[in-house]
């Protein structure tokens, strides 16, 4: 449409009169405009209704034409006059009502404080996506939506208010941006309404959150994750034994989930709730999903469901553990048998006790697993190419089939332009690219920003966020691509192919530029002949509560290690050589044979965000990659020597510039000894190469 600006009667005309219209129908309209501005929310309503349900470009553009015409004929025409049996009209209606601030609050959840026109906005579009999602139901399906996702008993009568309540719950969800069409999410934010994630529900050791007790069983004092206990009989009597439990050698203890069991089904004992809830699994992985805490911690950290014989539910023959490691890649212990919460003393956390039925049960973990990609009943779309090798397994369905170019794995912007595409499974309303931010992760504690810059790309990009794999980039149905077949997929997306070549990639994959050749980058770059962004640390979009969107960032999971910089690599011009990447076989001089792909090395990044060389430590990492993001500041090259005591300085001289305007250069920061270099591994150790092939390594990274 952008090409048409300019041209008399041309698209990109007719659209902005359009929207004029459109404006102009609200601002006629005191019963709507008092309450919105123009927003994404009006245009979608009214596309909606043009196109009969289907939300597409041509219902969006029909929208602007109809308010055109309309407008036309009857310059006064106010926009609520024209639907007067909608949704719109309903919403208009409950807030012209006394008391439209109240009304604003209890779907915002915002008891205090004062309500800008946007918070009055949103609670009214949410109140009209309510009534979109009830209005077709007949009273009897409503009653039974009503009852299951605010947990009634078929005992207590159903009533008008219960049927406002429900009303007011979709409308909060709306406002959440969960999905308000979803029943099981619709029920989990019930429960999150009855105090699931209040602290009367934490498991604490009076500092930090270490879970949720949802159990009945009070733990005041915490539980203790070191040591449990079984129960055993004996000749004369019980003992007591205190098996270490199984995650006791990890550094990194699991989050804890505490519920009750009744028949096989999950119960919760909640401090809203009058009595024990039952909840089906699916409820349960969707309150999970609105867990505060759990959603910004690593996956990395395991989940332990502290339940009795937590075992097969409503998933088929899939225990519940392995049915949530499956829904969001986080490892989880379960135990097969039953368990109880002995408290161990005063002032003491309580401690996880293994009853014996017939037999004690088991501690088992559960990992994540790639599942088979289900056939399309549609026509088949392979991508690649001849010079692609091993694309023939990605297969694709019709758009919008679930395929990784599908509708629903895109990203869009506040404005609702495409920006990227998700394949992560996990819903994202909006994204925002020019900006990226550096959060902390710590054990227990919420993340935190702490830091905040613009976008070394600028406010243009397209955004492919996935999950890490040491093969490559999972998506979203499990399975795991290579560099070539992402670069295959990326290069047959229809949205990305729109975009100007000087429009980068970027890559929202952990870790996904720490590879010694960056071969995911390259692949991508090369293939697509646009420049590639990745990052070299825990790399996410993460998810801003109060703004309801997604931002791009760094994630600081350990103090130990380097946070990571956003990686640059651009594609290698047709006339240059040809890289071929091979993984090198290499001996220490202390026999230690190891490859290319066992290097524990890093890319170098310069606060101008420029891709400059690599470090290879296996000590100081995260010091010395922040120190080394000023390197091309340095106007003087010293030469010390160490004493025992303070180093000696033996000389200083001037330093060539090695920026941008400086020549080229490569650099390669590591240990060294005369006749020697010392290269640090991926597991945590180092190993001396003689300088001959330390050498060769470094030239060929």
């Amino acid at each position: 449409m952008e090409t048409d600006r300019g041209v008399p009667g041309g698209r990109y005309e007719a659209a902005l009169r359009g929207i004029a219209a459109l404006e102009t129908l609200r601002a006629n309209d005191p019963a709507v405009s008092r309450h919105t501005p123009f927003r994404l929310e009006l245009w979608t309503f009214l596309a909606r209704r043009t196109g009969d349900g289907t939300l597409d470009e041509a219902a969006y553009l029909r929208a602007l034409e109809a308010s055109r015409t309309l407008l036309d004929g009857q310059p006064d025409a106010r926009l609520g006059d024209q639907l007067p049996d909608s949704e719109l009209a309903y919403a208009a209606g409950e807030f012209g009502k006394p008391g439209r601030n109240d009304l604003v609050r209890d779907i915002l959840r915002k008891p205090t404080g004062s309500l800008s026109s946007a918070d009055i906005a949103r609670a009214f579009w949410a109140t009209t996506a309510a009534a979109r999602v009830l209005d077709t139901m007949e009273p009897a399906e409503r009653e039974h939506l009503g009852r299951g996702v605010l947990h009634v008993p078929a005992t207590v009568p159903w009533s008008d208010e219960r049927s406002l309540e429900l009303g007011a719950l979709v409308a909060r969800a709306h406002a959440r941006g969960l999905d308000s069409t979803d029943r099981h999410v619709l029920a989990a934010l019930h429960l999150v309404e009855l105090g699931a994630f209040r602290p009367a529900s934490h498991v604490t050791d009076g500092t930090s959150v270490h879970g949720y007790n949802w159990s009945g069983v009070p733990t005041p004092d915490g539980v203790d994750l070191d040591r449990t206990r079984a129960v055993r009989k004996t000749a004369t009597g019980k003992a007591f034994d205190s098996p270490a439990p199984p995650w006791a050698s990890s550094p990194t203890k699991p989050w804890m989930i505490l519920t009750g069991m009744r028949q096989g089904i999950v119960e919760l004992h909640l401090p809203g709730a009058p009595g024990p809830v039952r909840v089906p699994d699916a409820e349960l992985w969707a309150l999970l999903d609105l867990d505060p805490v759990l959603s910004q911690i690593g996956l990395g950290r395991p989940v332990a469901f502290l339940t009795s014989e937590f075992k097969v539910g409503t998933t088929g023959t899939r225990s519940r553990a392995q049915a949530f490691t499956d829904r969001t890649g986080r490892s989880a212990w379960a135990y097969t048998g039953p368990l109880e919460f002995d408290p161990a003393g005063p002032g003491a956390p309580s401690v996880v006790t293994a009853r014996r039925d017939k037999k004690l049960g088991m501690w088992r973990k559960t990992t994540w697993q790639a599942r088979p990609v289900t056939a399309s009943a549609g026509p088949l779309v392979t991508t690649g190419s001849p010079d692609v090798p091993d694309v023939g397994s990605l297969t694709l369905g019709e758009s919008g089939s679930g395929g990784l170019l599908a509708a629903g794995t895109l990203l869009t912007s506040a404005s609702g332009g495409s920006r990227g595409r998700n394949w992560t499974g996990e819903k994202v309303r909006q994204v925002r690219l020019g900006r990226v931010r550096v959060f902390e992760e710590r054990p227990g504690v919420a993340l935190r920003e702490v830091s905040e810059g613009a976008a070394p790309w600028g406010d243009a990009a397209w955004v492919v966020w996935a999950g890490g794999d040491a093969s490559g980039v999972r998506g979203p149905d499990g399975r795991v691509l290579s560099a070539e077949q992402v670069a295959a997929e990326l290069a047959a997306d229809p949205e990305l192919a729109k975009l100007p070549k000087d429009v980068p990639v970027v890559l929202v994959v952990p870790e996904a530029a720490n590879s010694l050749h960056l071969g995911l980058l390259r692949a991508v770059a090369n293939r697509l002949g646009r420049t590639v962004w990745a990052p070299s640390g825990e790399g996410r979009l993460v998810r801003r509560a109060k703004q309801r969107d997604h931002v791009l960032a760094l994630v600081d999971t350990d103090p130990e290690r380097p946070v990571g910089a956003w990686v640059p690599f651009q594609p290698t011009s047709s006339a240059g050589p040809v890289v071929s990447v091979v993984d090198r076989s290499w001996t220490g001089l202390d026999g230690t044979v190891f490859r290319d792909s066992g290097v524990g090395s890093r890319p170098l990044v310069s606060d101008r965000g420029e891709r400059f060389g690599r470090m290879s430590h296996a000590d100081d990492a995260r010091v010395r990659e922040e120190l080394l993001r000023s390197y091309h500041h340095a106007s003087v090259l010293t030469h010390m020597m160490p004493t025992g005591g303070k180093p000696v300085v033996i000389s200083e001289e001037a330093r060539a510039d090695s920026g941008p305007d400086g020549p080229a250069v490569y650099t390669f920061v590591a240990h060294g000894v005369p006749g020697a270099v010392e290269i640090g591994l991926g597991v945590g150790r180092s190993v001396w190469l003689s300088s001959a092939a330390g050498g060769l390594l470094i030239g060929g990274s």
